[in-house]
């Protein structure tokens, strides 16, 4: 009689079984709720894992055995939760006394996601189902894992955690304390609810229904889809946790010349178009050569060709592997040249001269020699200020027909871009969405390196959809070494669009780009360590966009004399400077001030005018009505 298995995956949300004969192939499928044994423990563990075992027995109606006699020769059961040898000890037991199998083998869900694509030996396993797990194994049986820490210490990148984090901005979103966003009304519409409130009551409980919470993942996938922002941003941080530990544990296995293959399980890995692409291009990023697969053939499957190994019998073939964007041997060689021949001449990959010694130099002739260098930056910006105004009046006019500024960088120049975006609403009263900064990688990359986002030039385009960017609006794209994949991408994106473009660089194009209609390339030379151009060529950065948004807000009214007018009274430090502006520009007392500024709403801009023409708050914002937000004017024409 030919040999039989039953194959079992068991995760956080559902358990599948699959009964296998070595000739006839599969023979039956069941189903059942969920097997992990932290989740749900072992009693219910179990009937789950039974009940899907029996229904895949019950499935075909033609198979025969005899009463009282087990149906397979193994039953190989591959669960989230039981990678630690006593809970595969505890659920061998419990399966063992049913009589299911002659046989019970018990393994974690990564030997059968490995098995589902037909890897026996060597290497990664990538499950993102309700949590995640990576867990790899080379060729001297040694093996490596990373994350797996359960709902509570990890599983960053589960439905769990991607649908705890979606609703979780679904409430701020609501609350004003977050971003708009399509998830508010798609978690209305999945829970039947008329408000997040009434959310409390329905996930709010002393048991966390994590079933529940990660049944909201595949909206969060939807609104991606449709580019919403927060979404994204969600998926994005997940799946860089993924791959974050995805080459944890490649690094702690295979040599970096290695071709390793990963292949991925779980729900979301499998069935996400988008999860499965940016997993791809992380790796890819990093590890050009190797081989990412998404097999056909199910987790279950992948436990029954686990069992026919065991029995020493042929085993069920496996399906076709479908690998994600494959990247030869010789491409990534090929790419590695180009990305050389790239490099060599950039001013920002040469080496100082200067600090051939650094390495033996004392502190003091350490920063001494830094503080030398970096008199270099204002005289290097000096040359190119006529392509700094050119920029200025470019974003003054894209600001004024009502678009906004979008600053485009990775790493470095990503920060330095959001970092000086975020400054514009206290310091000018702009709007949030006015001036933006982008990063490669997402939010998350603001406080933890992810260089290789820098290399995914077409996703920029999706973030960039993701705002709603628009002919109207304008980019300034930000990139020390001029070639940063994800910048260049973005320009290229944005001038499709028929926006205006700008490039800030410290390495000049050799010929004119375009994709970009204005070019501002200071030359600040080598840097003391030789490519850390987060150096002088982040300084030099730092300021052009100082320059940027400042002589752009004071073209746009936002300053009166040399004083900020705009300032939003957000702390009791600006509150105190919008009083010290209105005493320093009326003449007036701190009391009398701080009154004039209470009558005009805190708004230092109608203080002045009030003062100046001895008019009401609302005659004063009518004369600045009518003089587009200038003090100057419209202290003029509110005199006559």
């Amino acid at each position: 009689m030919p040999a039989r298995v039953i194959g079992i995956d068991g995760g956080g949300s559902h358990t599948t079984a699959c009964l296998v004969d070595a000739d006839a192939g599969v023979l039956g499928e069941g189903h059942a709720g969920p097997s992990n044994l932290h989740g749900v423990g072992l009693e219910r563990a179990v009937d789950s894992i039974v009940e899907a075992a029996r229904a895949a027995l019950a499935a075909n109606p033609r198979l025969r055995h005899p009463p009282n006699r087990p149906a397979a020769d193994l039953m190989v059961c591959c669960l989230s939760g039981a990678g630690r040898e006593a809970e595969q000890r505890a659920i061998h037991d419990a399966l063992a006394r049913l009589g299911l199998a002659h046989q019970v083998h018990v393994d974690h869900d990564a030997a059968a996601t490995l098995a589902s694509g037909g890897v026996l030996g060597p290497g990664i396993a990538v499950i993102a189902g309700t949590g995640s797990f990576v867990w790899g194994r080379n060729a001297e049986g040694r093996t490596a894992r990373a994350d797996g820490w359960g709902a509570l210490l990890g599983d960053t990148a589960g439905a769990f955690h991607i649908a705890l984090a979606a609703l979780r901005a679904v409430c701020a979103c609501h609350d004003g304390r977050g971003s708009e966003t399509r998830l508010l009304e798609l978690a209305r519409g999945h829970y039947g609810v008329a408000s997040p409130v009434d959310l409390i009551a329905r996930l709010a409980t002393p048991e966390i229904p994590r079933t529940a919470i990660a049944a909201f993942a595949p909206c969060v996938f939807q609104a991606a889809e449709l580019m919403d922002p927060v979404a994204v941003a969600v998926i994005d941080e997940a799946v860089g946790a993924l791959v974050a530990g995805a080459l944890a544990v490649r690094r702690s296995l295979f040599a970096p010349d290695a071709v390793t293959t990963y292949v991925l399980g779980g729900r979301l890995a499998r069935e996400q178009p988008i999860f499965q692409e940016r997993f791809a291009v992380g790796v890819h990023a990093a590890q050009p050569s190797d081989t990412i697969l998404c097999p056909e053939d199910s987790l279950a499957l992948g436990a029954a060709r686990i069992g026919f190994e065991r029995l020493g019998r042929a085993q069920a073939a496996p399906g076709e592997p479908r690998p994600l964007d494959p990247f030869s041997e010789s491409d990534a060689v090929e790419e590695r040249r180009r990305v050389f021949a790239e490099c060599r001449d950039l001013p920002t990959e040469q080496r100082n001269p200067a600090a051939a010694g650094i390495d033996a130099m004392t502190a003091l002739d350490i920063v001494r020699l830094m503080n030398r260098e970096d008199a270099r930056i204002a005289p290097a910006i000096e040359k190119v200020l006529p392509q700094v105004a050119e920029a200025v009046e470019r974003i003054v006019a894209a600001l004024g027909n009502g678009g906004r500024l979008f600053y485009v960088g990775a790493g470095t120049s990503g920060r330095l871009g959001c970092l000086d975006a975020s400054e514009c609403p206290p310091t000018f009263g702009t709007p949030p969405s006015m001036v933006q900064g982008v990063i490669a990688g997402g939010i998350s990359a603001l406080l933890r390196s992810r260089e290789g986002a820098e290399d995914r030039r077409e996703t920029a385009a999706l973030d960039l959809d993701a705002r709603g960017f628009s002919a109207r609006d304008i980019l300034v794209g930000i990139a020390a070494s001029r070639r940063t994949p994800y910048v260049l991408g973005a320009l290229e994106y944005a001038k499709a669009k028929g926006a205006s473009t700008c490039l800030v660089t410290c390495s000049p194009p050799p010929a004119l780009m375009a994709s970009v209609d204005v070019v501002i390339a200071p030359v600040v030379g080598p840097e003391v360590v030789m490519g850390s151009t987060r150096l002088k060529a982040g300084t030099a950065q730092k300021m052009i966009l100082n320059m940027l948004t400042t002589a752009t807000m004071i073209r746009l009214g936002k300053v009166y004399e040399n004083m900020m007018v705009d300032l939003q009274l957000t702390c009791g430090k600006l509150s105190e400077r919008a009083t010290r502006t209105v005493m320093t520009i009326t003449g007036l007392d701190y009391d009398a001030a701080t009154a004039l500024l209470n009558r005009a709403g805190g708004s230092v801009k109608r203080a002045i005018v009030m003062a100046a023409c001895g008019c009401t708050a609302t005659e004063a914002q009518s004369a600045l009505d009518r003089a587009g937000g200038f003090v100057r004017p419209a202290i003029a024409q509110a005199r006559t």
